[in-house]
């Protein structure tokens, strides 16, 4: 599994999500309570018969430059844990050859 790219970051991102990254957003009323989108990750999964990696896990984890998993709230400078959360890379699903007709007929009433 290859990191690709990082989509929708802030517009002040320094960094990328497999080295460490730090964003900074103006979200003005925030409260730190309320899940926030920071980015997106596309990864390259070219694995077609690999056993044992049918589902390579995707972590959130804290910057291995700083350590740190959160946010620093502006302008009293509060450090805010946040929670990384997990996402699979998924094999391959194998599929089979059929025609178009085949698939229409499986929505036939």
């Amino acid at each position: 599994m290859n990191h690709t790219d990082d989509l929708n970051t802030p517009v002040i991102t320094l960094g990328d999500t497999p080295t460490g990254t730090i964003m900074l957003w103006p979200e003005p009323g925030a409260n730190g309570f309320a899940p926030i989108n920071l980015c997106q990750v596309i990864v390259y999964w070219g694995c077609s018969s690999c056993p044992g990696y049918e589902n390579n896990e995707i972590k959130v984890v804290a910057n291995p430059n700083t350590a740190i998993l959160g946010f620093h709230a502006y302008p009293e400078g509060n450090l805010i844990p946040a929670v990384g959360l997990t996402a699979f890379a998924c094999a391959i699903v194998p599929a089979e050859e059929t025609t178009w007709g085949r698939v229409k007929a499986l929505y036939s009433e």
